[in-house]
């Protein structure tokens, strides 16, 4: 027997779907997983919410089966169409996950800032030593900590470099 309602959601009338084997129906990349689960049920066993869709008159439908091994009269199938629930639960998923990615995203981009800053004054002082020293003529301090203030600056823009990659690379995620 087909249930009207089930043959009318695959555009399809009752009549069409008597004699069809089960596996006809069933969409190809769930038919291996779905075909085991109702081989393997020995008489009077029951297998429940077993989710496949299957593909009729253009329309794909997602399903949740119920199904019963009769005593030597074939399968009971009672089926659900659960095709809205599964997309507004894979449509929220994905929005939860564009969420994420963009949260992800803004806190790389603030972090590079809060970084950049810092770098920046770090340079800026640096070259105002640098400036400082020159216009002193100290020598003996410039012999002590030149190399270091070489260093320093050359290690400050590999920073600076570094920072301002992931704030493209920020940027470039967000579209912006």
């Amino acid at each position: 027997q087909i249930n009207t309602a089930f043959a009318e959601s695959l555009s399809v009338t009752p009549q069409t779907l008597v004699g069809t084997a089960l596996a006809d129906l069933i969409h190809p990349d769930d038919r291996v997983y779905a075909l085991c689960a109702v081989r393997g049920l020995a008489p009077g066993a029951a297998v429940r919410d077993l989710y496949c869709r299957v593909a009729s008159g253009g329309r794909t439908l997602q399903l949740a089966c119920n199904l019963k091994r009769m005593q030597n009269r074939g399968i009971l199938m009672i089926a659900r169409d659960v095709t809205r629930q599964r997309d507004s639960a894979a449509a929220e998923h994905e929005e939860k996950t564009e969420q994420i990615e963009r949260a992800a995203n803004e806190l790389v981009a603030d972090m590079s800032h809060s970084f950049k800053t810092p770098l920046n004054v770090i340079i800026s002082s640096l070259n105002l030593l640098r400036t400082k020293l020159q216009m002193e003529n100290a020598d003996g301090f410039a012999k002590d900590y030149a190399r270091f203030l070489d260093y320093a600056d050359a290690s400050s823009y590999r920073l600076l470099r570094l920072i301002t990659n992931l704030v493209d690379l920020g940027r470039a995620e967000l579209g912006m």
